[in-house]
């Protein structure tokens, strides 16, 4: 059986890559620019959802992709994928509206990432949303999930019990870093991942859009 919320939600935590951001096409066209530079052919969106995997590295060797041929040609990869696809990349639907409700009724937001914690700072700063969230935790500071050490850092850093925080995600990663802590989890069906993926990481919740997180939180 799902757990069930208390009597209100009082912190959220979302991933950001997937989730909030809106990156699943860019991000994809991206990956099959470096399969083109290294000379792999590319395989469709719905094989890359079903078959990514972090770290990325490990996302490379499944496809036969060595580290040092990455390494190789590591300032081309940094230009063709992180520079293009991050710089106007829009935030998902009814992330902003979610973000800023959720911060007027009091909850504790976090976001929990291993994209580097300055590139989340400064789309944070382009969506006008740099004072929204109080927790920004990557794999920079934390074990990278599905470790739940940055679930558990958030939770001490709020000051919430685990029974009172949703964790919002599109990785199976996210659902067992969040099992693992014992916070509500939430997959979010339209990231990275695929709905059958992560039905079957067993999530407490399933929702397609993030407005559907309205329903947990007291009116």
């Amino acid at each position: 059986m799902p757990k069930q919320p208390q009597d209100r939600v009082r912190g959220v935590l979302f991933d950001w890559s997937g989730t909030l951001l809106n990156n699943l096409k860019p991000s994809y066209k991206g990956w099959m620019a470096c399969f083109a530079l290294v000379g792999h052919p590319p395989i469709t969106l719905r094989q890359f959802r079903d078959t990514y995997c972090l770290p990325w590295q490990s996302f490379y060797r499944r496809y036969g992709i060595s580290a040092k041929l990455i390494q190789r040609y590591h300032t081309i990869l940094q230009t063709i994928y992180w520079q293009p696809q991050q710089h106007s990349v829009p935030l998902s639907p009814g992330a902003k509206r979610l973000i800023k409700t959720l911060k007027r009724k009091g909850i504790a937001i976090g976001i929990l990432s291993d994209d580097p914690r300055h590139e989340i700072v400064r789309q944070l700063r382009r969506h006008s949303l740099s004072r929204a969230f109080t927790f920004i935790g990557t794999s920079e500071q934390y074990r990278a999930k599905p470790s739940p050490a940055s679930v558990r850092a958030f939770l001490r850093h709020a000051k919430l019990p685990a029974s009172e925080v949703l964790f919002i995600g599109d990785l199976t990663d996210d659902i067992a870093a969040g099992r693992a802590a014992g916070v509500i989890t939430v997959a979010y069906l339209n990231g990275w991942h695929t709905q059958a993926m992560l039905r079957k990481a067993m999530p407490d919740y399933a929702i397609h859009q993030l407005k559907e997180i309205y329903r947990f939180i007291k009116k």
